[in-house]
């Protein structure tokens, strides 16, 4: 994802702040899919996650996202 922001700016010059949002939000979309996340509903003040499945959520619990440990149990 990263190479492909540089390219942006490479080709296009600084790109608008609404491009970085949508480049970020398809990180994360890509960092919870790994996670087995069918769903992440982020709000004001909570997000949510919605899993795959059991077998899915299970297997990806102890992964890290972003550097952040993700340990639900």
């Amino acid at each position: 994802m990263e190479d492909f922001a540089d390219e942006i700016e490479d080709r296009f010059g600084t790109p608008p702040p609404d491009v970085g949002r949508m480049l970020a939000v398809v990180a994360l979309t890509a960092r919870a899919a790994a996670l087995g996340l069918a769903k992440l509903d982020i709000g004001p003040q909570a997000v949510a996650a919605t899993p795959r499945g059991e077998a899915a959520w299970f297997g990806a619990r102890d992964r890290k996202l972003g550097g952040a440990a993700i340990g639900w149990r």
